[in-house]
């Protein structure tokens, strides 16, 4: 994967799920350390996703291994912001490049005023520790237009812009238009992409192995 990455320069950025298990495992730093060997400059291009409950199975082997993976150059992604274990205390502590709020926070969001409320009020939040905001799980075009009314620089994610899709689909979309399905809400280009993308999902065999997530 890393040489698709490294002879498609218009790919920008990779997220890559962790489990506590490779925190816990003594040779994870080195072993990725061997993996991108002739391949650094990819990565400042690579997030580790972690979920915020991952704080509380083991704080400190957690933020050891965070701060190792800083070093060498990868951003540090939350996932599922806001869901079971939420403690701005733990990101207080340590810095994250990207924060994704979970969808539980986007759901009725058009017709419901509290959870609108709730949704910028987190957001604004997070963007004041320096963080770039994700909001994950955005479905339709009615929950871009409240997303719209109070950010034009948080990033979204969503089955609104595509459904999962294989990698080398994936790739063919980016070359031909440079972008990939995360983007500023304000990007004048999104309906272009998103239509070039439904274009390729036609046309793709109907299976699930194999997709990105």
């Amino acid at each position: 994967m890393l040489e698709t990455l490294k002879c498609n320069p218009n790919f920008p950025h990779v997220s890559i799920n962790l489990s506590i298990k490779q925190f816990y495992s003594d040779d994870f730093i080195q072993h990725l350390d061997n993996i991108f060997r002739g391949f650094e400059e990819l990565q400042p291009h690579i997030s580790f996703e972690i979920t915020e409950s991952l704080f509380h199975e083991d704080p400190k082997v957690l933020l050891k291994g965070i701060k190792q993976l800083r070093a060498r150059g990868f951003r540090i992604s939350i996932d599922d912001f806001g869901t079971g274990y939420s403690s701005f205390s733990y990101i207080r502590n340590f810095t994250a490049d990207i924060i994704k709020i979970d969808r539980a926070f986007v759901i009725d969001i058009e017709s419901n005023e509290k959870n609108y409320d709730l949704l910028k009020g987190m957001v604004a939040l997070l963007q004041s520790m320096n963080a770039d905001v994700v909001i994950e799980g955005v479905e339709n075009q009615q929950q871009m237009d409240k997303i719209r009314k109070f950010s034009h620089s948080v990033k979204i994610q969503g089955n609104y812009f595509h459904y999962p899709m294989p990698l080398i689909n994936l790739l063919v979309a980016v070359d031909r238009q440079d972008k990939v399905a995360e983007w500023d809400i304000n990007s004048h280009n999104n309906n272009q992409l998103v239509n070039h993308f439904l274009e390729i999902k036609k046309h793709q065999p109907q299976s699930n192995e194999g997709f990105a997530g």
